[in-house]
C-alpha cells in the first residue's frame, strides 16, 4: 500500500513537472514589464523654445483640428496661413546682394516630387503645400575663385563677411498643382506649440513619454494630409520645411560667382555653383551629397 502511493506520487509530480516547465520557460523569455517612462517635458529643447510664450491662436486652432480630426478646420488653417504671408511683390530689394539671393535661389530650388519616400528622404509630389524656409544668410569672400567650383571646396571663416540675413525670405517659387506658404517665425512657434504645448503634464512638468510620442506621430500623420514632413536630425521632431533648404550663399568679392550650401535631405547636404552671365545667375556646377551625417 505505501509502496503503490509513493509510486502514485512520484508520477503525480512527472506530470507537474511535464506541465509547468513550458510555462516556466515561457516566463523566462516573456518580455519584462517595466514601469512607464516619464520625462520631464520643460527639459525638451523643442519645448524650452516655447514654454514661455503665450500659446498662438494659430495653435489653438490647428489643435482645434486634430482634436476633431476636422478636415475643413485644417483647410482654414492652411488657407488663412497661405493668405497672411505672400510672395513679396516689390522689386525695391535693399541691395544687389538680396536681389541676387532672390534670383538665386528662385532658380536653384526644385523640391523632389518622384513617387518614393520616407520619413528621411521625403519627396513633395503628395503634398498640398510647399513649404518654404523663411530666412537665408549672405557673406562675400576674399578668396580666391578657385573655391567656386569643385566637390571638395571649403570657405574658412576667416576668408568670410557676413552681408545680410533675409528674415523674411519670400522667394516667388512656382510648382504644378502646389501650392506655397512661407515658414514665418510665427507659425514655426505655432506649429511647436501645436506639437509640444497641449500635453497634460504633472506639477513637476513630467509627462509619460508613450503618451507624449504617441500624440506626436499621430499629429505628423494628420499634418501629412497636407504638408510633407521629414524627420529631424537626430531623431528628435521633424522639419516642418520643404527640402531642400540653404543655409548661406556666398559671393565672391567682384560679384561674378556664387556658392550655395543647403541640406537636402534630413542628414545630408551639398553644394551649388553659379556664375553671373548678361546679368543673369546661372547654375554651373550642382554636387547632391557632399556631406551624409
Amino acid at each position: 500500500m505505501k509502496l503503490n502511493f509513493i509510486r502514485l506520487t512520484i508520477h503525480s509530480i512527472k506530470y507537474l513537472l511535464i506541465l509547468a516547465l513550458p510555462l516556466a520557460i515561457i516566463s523566462c523569455f516573456a518580455p519584462f514589464k517595466k514601469a512607464p517612462h516619464k520625462i520631464n517635458i520643460n527639459k525638451l529643447k523643442s519645448y524650452k523654445k516655447i514654454k514661455d510664450i503665450p500659446i498662438m491662436d494659430e495653435a489653438r486652432k490647428l489643435e482645434e483640428a486634430y482634436t476633431l480630426q476636422s478636415d475643413s478646420l485644417l483647410d482654414e488653417f492652411f488657407s488663412k496661413w497661405q493668405n497672411s504671408i505672400t510672395v513679396r511683390d516689390d522689386m525695391d530689394y535693399p541691395n544687389p546682394e538680396v536681389e541676387a539671393a532672390y534670383e538665386i535661389f528662385q532658380d536653384f530650388y526644385k523640391p523632389d516630387m518622384s513617387d518614393s519616400s520616407d520619413l528621411y528622404y521625403p519627396n513633395y509630389s503628395k503634398a498640398e503645400f510647399i513649404v518654404v524656409q523663411n530666412h537665408v544668410r549672405l557673406f562675400v569672400t576674399n578668396g580666391h575663385d578657385s573655391l567656386f567650383s569643385g566637390r571638395f571646396t571649403y570657405f574658412r571663416k576667416t576668408i568670410l563677411t557676413a552681408l545680410d540675413q533675409i528674415s523674411d525670405f519670400r522667394p516667388d517659387v512656382h510648382f504644378a498643382d502646389k501650392k506655397i506658404v512661407y515658414l514665418s517665425e510665427n507659425y514655426q512657434i505655432a506649429l511647436d506649440q501645436f506639437f509640444y504645448s497641449f500635453h497634460r503634464a504633472d506639477d513637476e512638468g513630467y509627462i509619460y513619454y508613450d503618451s507624449l510620442y504617441i500624440s506626436f506621430w499621430k499629429k505628423v500623420d494628420f499634418l501629412s494630409q497636407k504638408i510633407r514632413l521629414a524627420r529631424h536630425h537626430g531623431g528628435g521632431g521633424v522639419y516642418y520645411i520643404s527640402f531642400p533648404r540653404v543655409d548661406r550663399i556666398i559671393f565672391n568679392k567682384e560679384f561674378t560667382k556664387a556658392s550655395i550650401s543647403f541640406q537636402g535631405t534630413f542628414a545630408s547636404g551639398g553644394k551649388a555653383y553659379y556664375e553671373k552671365e548678361d546679368s543673369r545667375w546661372v547654375q554651373k556646377e550642382y554636387f547632391p551629397r557632399i556631406w551624409v551625417d
